[in-house]
């Protein structure tokens, strides 16, 4: 076998990748974010946190917390897709920050509130108490009814989100066919949910 050749051969880079059922999916009559790139931002999301999960042993109120992170990551990078092909209902680069920044200051506020550090370890009084001044009291409230509750009400919006997602394309369908979604979809609910209270 030649090596040179496989060193030398021209390949196309990871980004210029389409996949071939975006394609087809955005030229559906009433293509918008969640029908194109939906399954595949909640898959993105689940395969993340089932792996840091995985890794440094979270319980379930851990993944609840890291949940928003994850859908929210997801979301960013498919948003970079659906801003380049003028997808309709793309969150703009505004929201997406928005939204990851909301997203990363709960897991913030989890952390300070459970001693957590997500990483396998405990945080120290010293760093918890630091953390706890870093955030707002409304994400530290969420927190702490996520830690003694088992649900918060910013969690549970990012869960309906994620749902959202994964039936984005079942959903399309229906409108096409003259059936309606138990609720409107598309980017109001986007922003509602990602950006939070």
């Amino acid at each position: 076998m030649n090596y040179d050749e496989i060193i030398d051969a021209d390949f196309p880079e990871a980004h210029d990748f389409e996949d071939p059922r975006d394609t087809e999916a955005r030229a559906k009559p009433g293509a918008n974010f969640e029908s194109v790139y939906g399954q595949a931002v909640y898959s993105d999301a689940m395969s993340e946190l089932r792996a840091v999960s995985k890794r440094y042993g979270y319980s379930e109120r851990d993944e609840d917390a890291y949940w928003p992170v994850a859908l929210m990551r997801a979301m960013g990078t498919r948003a970079l897709d659906g801003r380049k092909h003028d997808v309709k209902g793309t969150p703009t680069e505004d929201e997406v920050n928005t939204a990851k920044t909301t997203s990363e200051s709960f897991l913030t506020a989890w952390k300070a509130m459970t001693g957590n550090d997500l990483a396998g370890g405990r945080l120290s009084g010293h760093d918890r108490a630091k953390l706890n001044t870093s955030v707002p009291r409304k994400f530290l409230a969420q927190a702490q009814e996520l830690r003694d509750e088992g649900v918060c009400s910013y969690v549970q919006k990012v869960i309906e989100l994620g749902r959202d997602f994964r039936n984005g394309e079942r959903d399309r369908g229906d409108l096409q066919r003259g059936r309606t979604p138990k609720e409107a979809k598309g980017l109001a609910r986007v922003r509602e949910r990602c950006i939070g209270d």
